[in-house]
């Protein structure tokens, strides 16, 4: 026997708890990320918020805009009755005056009820001269010469009837819109005008009529640019020029439509429908209030934000909890990584410690075994020859528990190697029983080989861990039999490129209620078996991490007072299942 190296003692570990001290570096950037993840699902929300509420402005207000529409075309109908009604009653007395110009009679009409006096401020005739003529009702003659509605028909003959801007009559003194035509000699020269004198409020009190809502608006307007007759709640004021409003922007393209404009007049915020009529030079325009109208879109949009608010404020304050959260656990880490370091190093000096007091044993023991196999040998008296043997076997014992500790270490500390090799597996399986047949005779047990005939002659793989796992296996197996059978299957597994070996028994088993625990270290079965059978309760713990050290894996199936059965596989490394 020889003495190991003490530079095969593990020592301790410089970085022990790093994986450890990395928590805390790997938490804290989760601090920035849980309000970046916050602040994006707050924008979420916002955002969601405003598209939703965007849409549904468009959406009433596109309603209120179908409103508009619908009301402005009834006013349009409206509008072209009354005015055709007063074209025809200046187209009528037109042709009566050009062909009976020197026995016309306006009062004749008057008199035989054929126009509603109710329904006309005035209806006139002019001279080329501009003195009023014959009137209904009759009133004092007086001069239009300067009137526009006047000096229109005296530069051409439009043949048109012209609608005049909202004027005081100077014979009626009434507030009124003329509606007149050219009246020609009979050699086609201007020979006056024809006047229907309306009053402006005929088509308020029915604007009044249509409702529209708080703050609407109604108006008759020229194409001239200048308003004709107006409703609204708070004025009714006429004659206001509209040439720089968008509707005469929108009438370039188009003679109806809707658009949205802060009235010129009031000041307010309105959907317009407008329509122009077809055969007169007057537009009606419709304004909706966009306050009113939206009202109830501005009571949602209200609720909308106090409900965005809310869930911004509980996303805030989840975030606000869960950074405190993490603060609190970053110090738990924190006291829980010195925890670990002081355990990681507590446990390499443990380890450091086993190692060196392992060392320091297999120096005396190599004397005293080398001592007691001389003494065993040359001993005279029998008695004394078998406490040679004694002592020599109880030294081997120890020396095996000293090595399988420090191959404990050396596994816990990282420095244990693989020491692979092509190995002749049928010679190592054959001496793996040869060196427990002794022992299985002694005891009665059948110890049995069986392989199967597809395993491959070299495997490659370290010699000496196989062995190690297969005599501990082998020995726990004989150990805990007192009749019957150890048995060693080989296998392959094919599906799997692997490896499995199996040692049954049918020794005492495993309860069930430790066989979580059988791969732990310094355990064994209950008491009185451990004083029975000996052992330090390392063999299995030692198979298990050599196994997992060769990236195989180690499992086992028990009954009690049946047997059991430990299976390991192990890669088949360099195509073995050729050789």
């Amino acid at each position: 026997m020889s003495i190991d190296s003490p530079s095969d003692s593990p020592s301790s570990s410089t970085t022990s708890g790093a994986a450890a001290d990395g928590y805390s570096a790997r938490l804290r950037p989760h601090f920035r990320g849980i309000w970046v993840i916050a602040a994006t699902l707050c924008v979420a929300v916002w955002g969601g918020v405003a598209f939703y509420l965007d849409f549904d402005q468009k959406a009433s207000l596109h309603v209120v805009a179908d409103q508009a529409e619908i009301h402005a075309k009834l006013l349009e109908e409206h509008t072209a009755r009354t005015i055709r009604v007063l074209d025809q009653t200046t187209l009528f007395i037109k042709s009566d005056f050009e062909h009976e110009r020197a026995h016309f009679d306006l009062q004749r009409y008057a008199r035989t009820g054929i126009f509603l006096d109710n329904f006309f401020n005035l209806i006139a005739t002019a001279d080329e001269t501009g003195q009023t003529r014959q009137m209904i009702p009759p009133l004092p003659t007086s001069n239009i010469k300067d009137r526009a509605h006047f000096a229109i028909h005296v530069a051409e003959d439009s043949g048109k009837l012209f609608v005049s801007k909202p004027l005081l009559g100077r014979s009626s003194g009434k507030w009124s819109l003329q509606f007149t035509r050219r009246l020609n000699k009979p050699d086609g020269s201007f020979g006056g005008i024809i006047v229907c004198s309306l009053d402006p409020g005929y088509f308020t009190e029915f604007y009044k009529s249509v409702s529209l809502g708080a703050g609407s608006e109604t108006a008759l307007i020229g194409t001239d640019g200048i308003i004709r007759a107006r409703r609204s709640d708070t004025s009714n004021e006429i004659g206001q020029d509209l040439r720089d409003s968008i509707l005469f922007d929108q009438l370039k393209s188009s003679p109806t439509g809707t658009y949205q404009e802060t009235s010129l007049v009031d000041n307010t915020r309105r959907t317009y429908a407008y329509r122009r009529l077809q055969h007169y030079p007057v537009i009606v325009a419709v304004g909706i209030n966009e306050r009113v109208a939206l009202a109830e879109f501005e009571q949602h949009s209200t609720l909308m934000l106090g409900l965005c608010a809310v869930i911004t404020l509980l996303i805030l304050a989840a975030t606000a909890a869960l950074h405190r959260s993490l603060l609190a656990q970053e110090q738990i880490n924190t006291a829980l990584e010195q925890n670990v370091r002081d355990a990681q190093d507590s446990a390499d000096l443990k380890t450091e410690f086993i190692a060196r007091i392992s060392h320091e044993l297999r120096t005396p023991l190599t004397g005293i075994l080398g001592f007691s196999e001389y003494l065993k040998d040359h001993a005279k008296d029998p008695d004394d020859g078998n406490t040679a043997n004694i002592i020599h076997q109880s030294g081997k014992h120890l020396l095996a528990l000293v090595n399988t500790t420090l191959d404990l270490a050396k596994i816990e500390s990282g420095q244990m190697t693989l020491d692979e090799e092509s190995v002749n597996l049928l010679e190592l399986l054959e001496n793996a029983i040869a060196l427990h047949s002794a022992t299985a005779t002694n005891t009665g047990l059948d110890l049995h080989l069986d392989l199967d005939p597809n395993l491959p002659k070299f495997i490659f793989t370290d010699r000496t861990k196989l062995m190690q796992v297969l005599i501990n296996l082998l020995s726990n197996a004989i150990k805990f039999t007192t009749y019957g059978f150890v048995h060693l299957r080989v296998q392959v597994v094919p599906a799997d490129h692997k490896i499995q070996f199996s040692v049954s028994d049918s020794g005492i088993g495993i309860p069930q209620q430790q066989q979580h625990c059988v791969f732990d270290r310094f355990r064994q079965l209950d008491n009185f078996i451990t004083r029975r059978q000996g052992g330090s309760g390392l063999g299995l713990a030692l198979a298990k991490d050599i196994v997992d050290f060769m990236g195989g894996e180690i499992w086992f199936e028990s009954k009690p007072e049946l047997g059991s059965t430990f299976f390991f596989t192990l890669p088949l490394k360099h195509g073995g299942f050729s050789e």
